[in-house]
């Protein structure tokens, strides 16, 4: 139980700090009722009660606490709160986030030096009708309720200065929003609203705003915070045209309009020459077709967005971007600018100055028409993560290579035949996508690349057959879980997490040395059971990285209907399995087929010669003078792994499972119902025509 605490200036660890007040901390508790001996404590002026389970307070709670001033019950299954809110005078800030509240006792709105209220994640469906009598609130939320309306009221509360009303169903402002006059931060996101009342624009003082996921399809024409307003966000909304007020907003920082029906050009031609202190500008998934010269004045701009909202697996086949067909030569003049969204518009040419943009690191343009870059592209050299995915590139310039920082370079569904000698130089280049070009041969320039960790050549034009292309696809990897994360989910313990370090605890400290750990209580089907098996022997047959032959199950007792497995090997591999020593007989690890490791070289390949070496395990070859692409390629030793699996599973041919057939066979070419439907491909249009390896998750990966 814990005590309260008196906090005052004779304590020599807040020494620096002065204290007058009692608190009392009982969160995480699992309360379902509040202990007898807190209801005596009348001196307490803060009190936390987060995080139980909690669903109703005593009818005299609030009288038992003449003196709180705090009160934090976040986390609970509050339902409703006892009457009566007069019996605390001095109470100034209540935090009651994630309850189940659906209405608000009409006394609270008669705590007069009430300043903050939060009840984020609530049920709440109306207000008071005299909330507005809460003269001194100056922070409300309200976000994630269900309110469909605000009440009249609301315009009184003249100290408001932040006012969070996001994802609500709220269909109208009230006329009397108008009148607050202190107000600085207002969220309206993800509501309903169809239009703003006139008085919206009457309040003078507001620097965020933010009415992003609404249906509004004009603003107000008059907007008087525009000496004041920072940050502006209107995303996802049905706005066809842009006020002129906004060209008068001088302290203007950040603005998004993303994802609305804008047209044509929507910025007026002084925009950059009043906004000169915007950074981040936002007009992504619009139907823009032009820009005002005077964006170029924009001379601390350092983010420019005009391409696509969503990404290009969800985006298909459909314009999602802007129609955008060039760019105003002045853009070249953004000194400062570092993020560059052009994609899916329809620019078919760069300015020739675009090389100015010295400050560039990231730079989008996939999804256009161009056929050609400036000479002046290669000047970039801030430059670390160029896109210039499915244009009609068919030559880059040839000082491409003085992009001495690029780490990414995407150039897939082009028509580029080769790359210029310069791409060599690309010192840092990690990432390299020539997915669907028309090389016809491997590019010796790449064996320079020696940073390189991922490489797609595939669907190109090249001589040699498509499984002898060298691909680099790295390996997931996975960061170990950190060991001062708490296993807790919102401050309550975790159940299973502490049985499981107390059935450890026992373990480490019990003296009897046969204490075996009590089996898990499972309730799985057999025909689940089998199907996971069946599962996991393509799992073994994917993930190996030994060179070991499988066992005979049957020299340690294993189940006996795994006997039937060993039955699908040759005598050549039967024989490998009686003379492998490496392999501990009390081991009852299954060891899978054999994984051969394939040495690949860029200068073999275009001798048309392929040289292999065979490798174990994880080795690599300290001596080689090459850069070289590593390929793992699965030798099975049995040819039908389909019979091998249904032998295994022979005497359960009752549950009727169909028979597991291996991805390998869907890329068969020589096949007539091959298919390559069965692996989404992390980026491209198109999957893989390759199989990528599958790693499994690492235990405890997503805990928490």
């Amino acid at each position: 139980m814990p005590a309260i605490v008196n906090q005052c200036s004779d304590s020599k660890a807040d020494s620096d700090k002065i204290y007058s007040t009692a608190s009392a901390d009982y969160s995480s508790q699992s309360l379902t009722v509040l202990p007898a001996e807190l209801l005596l404590s009348h001196s307490i002026s803060q009190l936390y009660l987060d995080y139980n389970d909690i669903v109703l307070l005593p009818e005299n709670f609030w009288s038992c606490f003449p003196l709180l001033e705090l009160f934090s019950a976040i986390g609970n299954n509050l339902i409703s709160l006892p009457d009566e809110f007069e019996k605390v005078p001095n109470l100034s800030k209540v935090y009651l986030n994630e309850n189940k509240l659906e209405s608000l006792p009409d006394s609270i709105c008669k705590l007069r030096h009430l300043k903050c209220l939060k009840l984020t994640g609530n049920l709440l469906v109306t207000l008071p009708k005299e909330f507005g009598e809460i003269s001194a609130l100056e922070t409300l939320c309200l976000e994630e309720n269900k309110l469909t309306k605000l009440p009249g009221t609301l315009g009184l509360l003249g100290s408001l200065q932040h006012l969070e009303l996001e994802s609500n169903n709220i269909s109208e402002l009230p006329l009397g929003i108008g009148r607050l006059l202190s107000l600085e931060v207002l969220n309206l996101s993800n509501n309903k609203l169809d239009e703003l009342p006139d008085t919206f624009g009457d309040m003078p003082r507001l620097k965020i705003v933010e009415l992003s996921s609404n249906h509004i399809e004009f603003l107000p024409s008059n907007f008087e915070s525009v000496q004041t307003l920072q940050k502006l966000y209107l995303d996802n909304n049905v706005l066809r045209t842009l006020p002129d007020w906004l060209s008068d907003c001088k302290q203007l920082v950040e603005i998004s309009v993303r994802d609305n029906q804008l047209h044509d050009q929507p910025l007026t031609e002084k925009f950059g020459q009043v906004c000169q202190k915007l950074k981040i500008l936002n007009l992504a998934g619009n139907f823009i077709s032009k820009l005002p010269d005077s964006l170029g004045e924009l001379c601390d701009l350092e983010y420019l967005h005009l391409g696509s909202v969503i990404g290009e697996l969800e985006g298909g086949h459909f314009q999602n971007g802007n129609w955008l067909t060039s760019l105003p030569e002045s853009v070249c003049n953004l000194d400062k600018l570092q993020r560059l969204h052009l994609d899916e518009n329809q620019l078919y040419e760069l300015p020739t100055s675009f090389g100015k943009l010295t400050a560039l690191d990231t730079l989008d343009l996939g999804q256009n028409v161009l056929h050609e870059l400036p000479d002046s592209f290669s000047d970039l050299r801030s430059l670390r993560i160029c896109l210039l995915s499915k244009n009609h590139i068919r030559l880059l310039p040839g000082n491409f290579g003085n992009l001495s920082n690029l780490e990414e370079l995407r150039l897939d569904d082009n028509e580029i035949a080769e790359l210029p000698e310069s791409i060599g130089k690309l010192s840092k280049l990690k990432s390299l996508d020539l997915y669907h070009n028309k090389l016809t041969e491997i590019p010796p320039q790449l064996n320079q690349l020696k940073n390189l960790i991922r490489l797609d050549l595939d669907a190109n034009c090249f001589k040699i057959p498509w499984d002898k292309v060298p691909q680099i696809i790295p390996k997931a990897k996975y960061p170990p879980r950190d060991p001062n994360l708490k296993d807790n989910w919102r401050g309550r313990p975790r159940q299973d997490i502490t049985d499981m370090e107390n059935d450890i605890i026992r373990i480490e400290t019990s003296e009897d040395a046969n204490y075996e750990r009590p089996e898990p209580d499972l309730n799985i089907s057999e025909d689940v059971l089998w199907s996971a098996i069946r599962s996991n022997l393509s799992l073994w047959k994917s993930h190996s990285d030994t060179s070991k032959t499988r066992r005979d199950y049957t020299q340690n007792n294993h189940n006996p209907s795994l006997a039937s497995y060993e039955d699908g090997l040759s005598e050549e591999e039967k024989e490998d399995c009686d003379n492998n020593s490496d392999i501990d007989e009390e081991d009852d690890e299954f060891v899978p087929p054999i994984l051969v490791k394939k040495r690949f070289t860029f200068e073999s390949l275009t001798e048309n010669s392929i040289h292999m070496g065979s490798k174990s395990g994880s080795e690599t070859d300290s001596s080689s003078d090459t850069a070289a692409v590593q390929i793992s390629t699965i030798i099975s030793p049995s040819e039908d792994w389909d019979s091998e699996i249904q032998e295994v599973c022979s005497q359960y041919n009752s549950y009727r499972i169909p028979a597991y057939h291996h991805p390998q066979s869907a890329y068969d070419q020589n096949s007539a119902d091959s298919q390559f439907n069965f692996i989404p491909s992390d980026i491209h249009e198109y999957p893989y025509r390759k199989q990528p390896k599958a790693y499994p998750i690492e235990e405890g990966q997503f805990d928490d």
